[in-house]
């Protein structure tokens, strides 16, 4: 799992430019998503168009975007698009894990 959540945070620091700080423990899930929920902010009043390329990029389900700015409110937005950003980088590892496992059986 904290594998996973390095491989999270790469993807994160690249796209949207941040610096996720780590210690000896490692990273922490919550500090991530506040790092992420921070920037997230500044995207929705600063380049809102820039969010949404960012959102396409990590494939994020249009349709579950789409909910969050129909039903939330406004102070509630950043969390919840951070939500799904990590929830969707966290499939992508999860299918990727589960293609290479079938690739390996495959080969055997």
């Amino acid at each position: 799992m904290e594998d996973d959540i390095g491989i999270v945070v790469y993807s994160l620091e690249r796209s949207f430019g941040i610096e996720i700080p780590q210690n000896d423990s490692g990273i922490q899930f919550s500090s991530l998503r506040a790092i992420l929920v921070e920037r997230i902010v500044r995207l929705l009043t600063e380049s809102p168009e820039q969010l949404m390329s960012m959102l396409y990029r990590f494939d994020v389900s249009e349709d579950k975007v789409h909910e969050v700015f129909a039903h939330s409110f406004p102070f509630d937005m950043p969390e919840k698009i951070a939500d799904l950003i990590m929830e969707r980088q966290m499939q992508k590892i999860h299918t990727r894990k589960l293609y290479a496992e079938h690739k390996d059986s495959f080969n055997d």
